[in-house]
């Protein structure tokens, strides 16, 4: 965690078990990178809390899927395109 100006950054990694491919649900096996998002979440006192949240780019192996790539999600946290938190939506 940092806290800067007014901010509260809050670093994290997924660990969980590998995503499944959200269009056949296939379980992923392979990795092609990780990358970081940034959420905001619902702040704490007076100050903005963001997360950024270290996730995996997934590969499909399933040949006759059309989704070759996919990111995992982590549940209760992050939902595809979504720049917050579901704990901020909610």
């Amino acid at each position: 965690m940092n806290d800067s100006s007014g901010f509260l950054v809050v670093e994290a990694v997924s660990t969980a078990r590998p995503d499944r491919c959200p269009n056949c649900r296939e379980q992923a096996r392979r990795v092609h990178s990780t990358y970081q998002r940034t959420l905001d979440e619902q702040p704490l006192g007076s100050r903005r809390v963001i997360i950024r949240l270290r996730v995996r780019w997934n590969f499909c192996d399933r040949r006759s899927c059309s989704r070759t790539t996919f990111v995992e999600q982590v549940r209760g946290l992050s939902v595809r395109y979504r720049r917050s938190s579901t704990g901020l939506a909610g």
